[in-house]
């Protein structure tokens, strides 16, 4: 039996708390927060696949 796995990613509201780095061009999801050269979105790829052993 294979197992399915899915990645809900939470997104919208209008960037208040992360303003100015956050805005309607540019979402956080798409920003580099933490500095690290990955997107919270890339980052949230790479702990699925990496938890996953895909």
């Amino acid at each position: 039996m294979k197992q399915n796995n899915y990645i809900a990613i939470m997104a919208g509201g209008v960037g208040s708390r992360f303003w100015p780095a956050s805005r309607e061009a540019q979402p956080k999801q798409f920003i580099d927060m933490l500095g690290m050269g990955r997107s919270l979105l890339q980052m949230t790829y790479d702990r699925f696949f990496t938890t996953c052993g895909q």
